[in-house]
């Protein structure tokens, strides 16, 4: 989740907004007595201080 977040530029809430919109991809997730999911954020998304070059 961190992760998304920090890659994405956006809240928590948002994040959580586009996985139930079907906008991200998921997985949940269990390790020992934890679940979660994972969210799958493409890395060509450009950053918004990046160079744009067409």
């Amino acid at each position: 989740m961190k992760h998304a977040i920090k890659r994405l530029g956006v809240s928590r809430r948002a994040v959580l907004q586009r996985v139930k919109d079907g906008k991200l991809e998921t997985v949940h997730v269990r390790k020992g007595r934890h679940k979660g999911i994972r969210i799958k954020v493409l890395d060509d998304q450009p950053g918004l201080f990046e160079d744009f070059h067409e």
